[in-house]
């Protein structure tokens, strides 16, 4: 039993470390262009997030 409660202690424990660090390595680039860029440019194309262009007329097979 101590096994099985250990295990699920550190699966916790991991999955809150790496929400800590996705949360974290989020939010440095968008405080960066907050401070930057936010006037000039949206952050989607600060980052360099492009809309795909559609084609008229192509459908789907």
């Amino acid at each position: 039993m101590k096994g099985v409660i250990l295990i699920c202690m550190l699966l916790i424990n991991k999955l809150l470390s790496a929400g800590f660090e996705l949360l974290i390595f989020s939010l440095v680039p968008a405080c960066w262009w907050l401070i930057t860029a936010r006037k000039q440019i949206s952050f989607a194309q600060w980052i360099g997030l492009k809309a795909i262009p559609k084609k008229s007329g192509a459908g789907l097979v």
